[in-house]
C-alpha cells in the first residue's frame, strides 16, 4: 500500500466505500478522518480468498451471465487520464487500464 491510499477520502463522493487488499504488505498511511466523516465513507479491506473461493465466484459469474459496466477503457500510457476521470466521478461503470 502506498502513499496514494491517502487521496483516496479525497476523490470519493459521500457514501462512497473503499475496498482495499494486500494490506498485509504494510501499514495503513494516515488519512483525513474529518473527510470520511463528513462524507460518510466505509474503508473495508478484504483478503483475496482461497482458490475454491475465486473458481465458486468465476461459476457465479458464468452462470448468471454477470457483465460489468465499463465505462472506458484506457491503454496503461494514459493512467492519468483514467485517474482524472474518476476524480471528476464523470464515468458510469468501471474504468479499465489495458496494458
Amino acid at each position: 500500500m502506498g502513499d496514494g491510499f491517502a487521496k483516496f477520502p479525497e476523490i470519493c463522493n459521500p457514501g462512497g466505500r473503499i475496498v482495499f487488499f494486500g494490506g498485509t504488505a504494510g501499514g495503513v498511511p494516515a488519512l483525513d478522518g474529518r473527510k470520511i466523516f463528513w462524507k460518510q465513507l466505509q474503508i473495508l479491506g478484504t483478503t483475496m480468498g482461497t482458490t475454491e473461493e475465486f473458481k465458486a465466484m468465476a461459476d457465479f459469474l458464468e452462470q448468471h451471465k454477470v457483465i460489468p459496466v465499463i465505462d472506458e477503457i484506457f491503454p496503461l500510457t494514459e493512467a492519468q487520464k483514467a485517474v482524472d476521470k474518476m476524480a471528476n466521478s464523470s464515468q458510469f461503470g468501471k474504468i479499465v487500464l489495458q496494458a
